[in-house]
């Protein structure tokens, strides 16, 4: 794992883009692969960054919820 890589996914613009994946309906098999890290990294930083866990799951609710977007 590059050294800070997790501070990218932190900001603002990022943490809108994984409650987005989340809310399609993306597993976090295929968020991690698109954030370009494994799944043990995801885990972690899921762990460790309330930040990216807190957006994960409110875009999973959101899917769980039956969010569509607008037409």
């Amino acid at each position: 794992m590059a050294k800070g890589k997790y501070q990218q996914w932190l900001r603002p613009d990022a943490l809108v883009l994984l409650r987005g994946w989340a809310r399609e309906g993306l597993t976090d098999e295929d968020i991690a692969r698109l954030m370009h890290i494994s799944m043990p990294t995801l885990y972690e930083w899921k762990r460790k960054y309330l930040e990216i866990s807190e957006a994960l799951k409110r875009g999973k609710e959101a899917a769980a919820a039956g969010w569509r977007p607008p037409l």
